[in-house]
Protein backbone atom coordinates (compact mmCIF):
# COMPACT_ATOMS: atom_id res chain seq x y z
CA UNK A 1 0.00 0.00 0.00
CA UNK A 2 1.42 3.93 -0.54
CA UNK A 3 2.07 5.54 2.22
CA UNK A 4 -0.01 7.99 3.98
CA UNK A 5 2.37 11.34 3.44
CA UNK A 6 -1.34 12.81 3.99
CA UNK A 7 -0.86 12.16 7.78
CA UNK A 8 1.81 14.63 7.52
CA UNK A 9 -0.85 17.51 6.48
CA UNK A 10 -1.11 20.27 8.94
CA UNK A 11 -5.51 20.93 8.75
CA UNK A 12 -6.16 22.89 11.48
CA UNK A 13 -6.59 26.31 9.32
CA UNK A 14 -8.32 24.31 6.63
CA UNK A 15 -12.14 24.92 5.86
CA UNK A 16 -14.52 21.09 5.89
CA UNK A 17 -16.22 21.64 2.33
CA UNK A 18 -19.54 20.94 4.35
CA UNK A 19 -18.55 24.19 6.28
CA UNK A 20 -17.55 26.59 3.74
CA UNK A 21 -20.33 28.30 3.63
CA UNK A 22 -20.50 29.19 7.07
CA UNK A 23 -17.26 29.85 7.31
CA UNK A 24 -16.28 31.49 4.33
CA UNK A 25 -17.99 34.98 4.10
CA UNK A 26 -17.39 35.98 0.84
CA UNK A 27 -18.49 34.23 -2.29
CA UNK A 28 -18.87 30.80 -0.63
CA UNK A 29 -21.22 29.30 -3.42
CA UNK A 30 -17.94 29.46 -5.58
CA UNK A 31 -16.01 28.05 -3.34
CA UNK A 32 -18.82 25.26 -2.89
CA UNK A 33 -19.14 25.14 -6.88
CA UNK A 34 -15.53 24.22 -7.13
CA UNK A 35 -15.78 22.16 -4.17
CA UNK A 36 -18.83 20.12 -6.07
CA UNK A 37 -16.31 19.58 -9.39
CA UNK A 38 -13.33 18.60 -7.60
CA UNK A 39 -15.24 15.97 -5.77
CA UNK A 40 -16.99 14.48 -8.30
CA UNK A 41 -13.64 14.38 -10.15
CA UNK A 42 -12.35 12.16 -7.09
CA UNK A 43 -15.46 9.97 -6.70
CA UNK A 44 -14.27 9.19 -10.78
CA UNK A 45 -10.90 8.31 -10.20
CA UNK A 46 -10.91 4.48 -10.08
CA UNK A 47 -8.81 4.25 -7.18
CA UNK A 48 -11.13 6.25 -4.80
CA UNK A 49 -13.83 4.38 -3.06
CA UNK A 50 -15.34 7.02 -0.79
CA UNK A 51 -14.23 10.33 0.45
CA UNK A 52 -14.18 10.58 4.20
CA UNK A 53 -13.23 14.49 3.97
CA UNK A 54 -12.64 17.12 1.99
CA UNK A 55 -11.16 20.29 2.85
CA UNK A 56 -10.26 23.90 1.31
CA UNK A 57 -7.00 25.12 1.99
CA UNK A 58 -7.34 28.42 0.39
CA UNK A 59 -8.28 30.45 -2.91
CA UNK A 60 -9.99 32.66 -4.92
CA UNK A 61 -13.23 32.08 -5.68
CA UNK A 62 -13.73 31.66 -9.19
CA UNK A 63 -10.17 31.51 -9.74
CA UNK A 64 -8.18 28.69 -7.81
CA UNK A 65 -9.00 26.76 -4.83
CA UNK A 66 -6.82 24.55 -3.62
CA UNK A 67 -8.20 21.23 -2.05
CA UNK A 68 -7.23 18.61 0.08
CA UNK A 69 -9.15 15.20 0.20
CA UNK A 70 -9.09 12.26 2.56
CA UNK A 71 -10.26 9.25 1.39
CA UNK A 72 -10.72 5.19 1.32
CA UNK A 73 -8.88 3.76 -1.59
CA UNK A 74 -10.24 0.63 -3.65
CA UNK A 75 -9.48 -2.69 -2.83
CA UNK A 76 -6.00 -3.75 -4.16
CA UNK A 77 -5.03 0.18 -5.46
CA UNK A 78 -2.04 1.67 -4.34
CA UNK A 79 -2.94 5.30 -4.51
CA UNK A 80 -2.14 7.12 -1.21
CA UNK A 81 -5.27 7.86 1.08
CA UNK A 82 -4.87 11.40 0.38
CA UNK A 83 -4.39 13.94 -2.17
CA UNK A 84 -4.39 17.72 -2.82
CA UNK A 85 -6.63 18.49 -6.19
CA UNK A 86 -5.60 22.14 -7.71
CA UNK A 87 -8.99 23.21 -9.06
CA UNK A 88 -10.16 26.77 -10.89
CA UNK A 89 -10.18 28.41 -14.41
CA UNK A 90 -6.56 26.14 -15.23
CA UNK A 91 -6.51 22.69 -15.82
CA UNK A 92 -8.00 20.38 -12.88
CA UNK A 93 -5.07 18.28 -11.63
CA UNK A 94 -4.52 15.89 -8.56
CA UNK A 95 -1.05 16.39 -6.43
CA UNK A 96 -0.30 13.63 -4.05
CA UNK A 97 0.54 14.42 -0.66
CA UNK A 98 4.17 12.47 -0.31
CA UNK A 99 5.04 15.72 -3.46
CA UNK A 100 3.72 18.18 -0.99
CA UNK A 101 2.67 18.93 2.58
CA UNK A 102 1.33 22.02 2.32
CA UNK A 103 -1.14 23.72 0.30
CA UNK A 104 0.89 26.20 -1.20
CA UNK A 105 3.74 23.82 -1.94
CA UNK A 106 0.89 21.58 -3.76
CA UNK A 107 -0.15 24.59 -5.93
CA UNK A 108 3.86 25.31 -6.41
CA UNK A 109 3.93 21.71 -7.67
CA UNK A 110 0.85 22.40 -9.55
CA UNK A 111 2.19 25.17 -11.41
CA UNK A 112 5.43 23.11 -12.06
CA UNK A 113 3.72 20.16 -13.97
CA UNK A 114 1.47 22.48 -16.44
CA UNK A 115 4.64 24.02 -17.36
CA UNK A 116 6.56 21.07 -18.62
CA UNK A 117 2.83 19.51 -20.00
CA UNK A 118 3.30 23.10 -21.79
CA UNK A 119 6.84 22.60 -22.78
CA UNK A 120 6.26 18.80 -23.67
CA UNK A 121 2.81 19.26 -26.01
CA UNK A 122 4.52 22.53 -27.70
CA UNK A 123 7.73 20.41 -29.07
CA UNK A 124 5.58 17.26 -29.39
CA UNK A 125 7.58 15.21 -26.60
CA UNK A 126 5.59 12.36 -24.46
CA UNK A 127 3.66 13.51 -21.21
CA UNK A 128 3.27 10.06 -19.82
CA UNK A 129 5.57 10.60 -17.09
CA UNK A 130 3.83 13.39 -15.58
CA UNK A 131 0.43 13.55 -14.21
CA UNK A 132 -2.78 13.98 -16.11
CA UNK A 133 -4.64 17.45 -17.21
CA UNK A 134 -8.19 17.79 -16.94
CA UNK A 135 -10.32 20.47 -18.38
CA UNK A 136 -11.70 22.13 -15.40
CA UNK A 137 -14.62 20.24 -15.39
CA UNK A 138 -13.01 17.79 -14.03
CA UNK A 139 -14.42 15.14 -17.26
CA UNK A 140 -12.14 15.39 -20.64
CA UNK A 141 -8.65 16.34 -20.82
CA UNK A 142 -7.50 19.05 -21.92
CA UNK A 143 -6.96 19.37 -25.99
CA UNK A 144 -3.09 18.42 -27.19
CA UNK A 145 -2.16 21.18 -29.38
CA UNK A 146 0.46 23.81 -29.29
CA UNK A 147 -2.20 26.98 -29.22
CA UNK A 148 -3.58 25.31 -26.48
CA UNK A 149 0.24 24.81 -24.77
CA UNK A 150 0.98 28.82 -25.37
CA UNK A 151 -2.38 29.81 -24.26
CA UNK A 152 -2.36 27.83 -21.06
CA UNK A 153 1.66 29.22 -20.44
CA UNK A 154 -0.02 32.68 -20.87
CA UNK A 155 -2.29 32.22 -17.99
CA UNK A 156 -0.07 30.49 -15.31
CA UNK A 157 2.71 33.17 -15.79
CA UNK A 158 -0.89 35.24 -15.06
CA UNK A 159 -1.50 32.99 -12.15
CA UNK A 160 2.40 32.92 -10.54
CA UNK A 161 2.28 36.85 -10.68
CA UNK A 162 -0.63 37.98 -10.03
CA UNK A 163 -2.68 35.53 -7.94
CA UNK A 164 -0.04 33.02 -6.38
CA UNK A 165 1.66 35.88 -3.69
CA UNK A 166 -1.99 36.79 -2.69
CA UNK A 167 -2.09 33.30 -1.15
CA UNK A 168 0.16 32.96 0.70
CA UNK A 169 -1.91 34.92 3.89
CA UNK A 170 -5.19 33.84 2.74
CA UNK A 171 -7.90 33.14 5.47
CA UNK A 172 -11.27 32.20 4.72
CA UNK A 173 -12.71 35.88 5.41
CA UNK A 174 -10.83 37.51 2.88
CA UNK A 175 -11.93 36.30 -0.09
Amino acid sequence: MASDAGALVDKRRFVKIEDITAVVRTDSDMFVEMAETATRFLNGRVWCKSITQGYLDRGLAGIIAIFFFEYERTDGEEAPPSTWIIHGVLPLIVIPPYVAIDGMTALEEYLKVLEAWCDRVEFGLSILDIPPVHHPDGVSMVAMTADYARDLRKRVESLREMILPWLWDWTPDED
